[in-house]
């Protein structure tokens, strides 16, 4: 029953593809997606020496990741269980194979030279994600890449999800399956959040005058800046996110 009532809380936001938000709305790209946009930049660069070449994307949701590797050239397979959120991710990626399966139980028939899991894990049952790591390691090539983000224990849990990770524990699940795996942080929790966050608030109410007051333009450029440089990357123990990458 708790299985079910996690998957529907999800399915239920993909009623519309909110992950794409923040290319139709400018609002959204400006305030309240940098910190996802942020994250999604340092996804591909991490994936950009694996330009053009065999990448699946597990547990794709609506492809936005799918969506923003276009221009790496990679060969792209998205893998997820929901049918909804795969009709969005076929419609903003025509072009690109996606396919509904079990990340535990699938068997594509190919091998990847990266497998991505991104925001992923924490959607999937404690007793089956030792069964989804196996199974994706069989469908990397010797060398290949698993990388993978989730939140971290430092951020509260979700209605959504089963489990938060500390590094310790990624570590010692993906440790016994795979030659090398480093555990870095993004969405650092410090000082410089309180203020990005009463900035981004700030902002909101200024949001009207963003066209005519050049300070206030200015302020909307410098907000992602100061994420990036201040924010984005950190030590895993003080972030609200981990991003493992994992060799074959």
């Amino acid at each position: 029953m708790e299985q079910v009532n996690k998957r529907r809380i999800q399915e239920d936001q993909y009623s519309l593809p909110y992950h794409y938000s923040d290319i139709f709305c400018e609002e959204q790209k400006l305030l309240w997606k940098i910190e996802r946009r942020a994250l999604l930049r340092l996804v591909k660069g991490l994936l950009e020496p694996f330009a053009g070449q065999a990448i699946l994307d597990a547990g794709c949701g609506d492809g936005r990741l799918c969506y923003e590797l276009k221009d790496l050239k990679v060969r792209v397979t998205g893998v997820d269980q929901s049918l909804a959120a795969l009709s969005f991710a076929r419609a903003f990626n025509p072009n690109i194979n996606f396919q509904m399966d079990n990340l535990a139980t699938m068997d594509l028939k190919e091998k990847f030279d990266a497998i991505i899991l991104m925001e992923t894990i924490e959607h999937i049952p404690t007793a089956k994600i030792l069964k989804v790591f196996q199974n994706l390691q069989r469908h990397l090539k010797p060398g290949g890449m698993l990388l993978i983000t989730t939140p971290s224990k430092n951020l509260p849990l979700q209605p959504k999800h089963y489990q938060h990770f500390s590094s310790k524990e990624l570590e010692s699940i993906l440790c016994p399956l795979f030659s090398k795996v480093t555990v870095s942080g993004y969405m650092k929790d410090n000082w410089q959040m309180t203020v990005f966050k009463l900035l981004r608030n700030l902002l909101f109410l200024l949001y009207p005058l963003r066209v005519r007051i050049q300070p206030v333009r200015a302020l909307y450029r410098f907000l992602p800046e100061f994420y990036r440089r201040y924010l984005a990357k950190g030590d895993p123990n003080d972030c609200f996110g981990l991003i493992a990458v994992c060799r074959a």
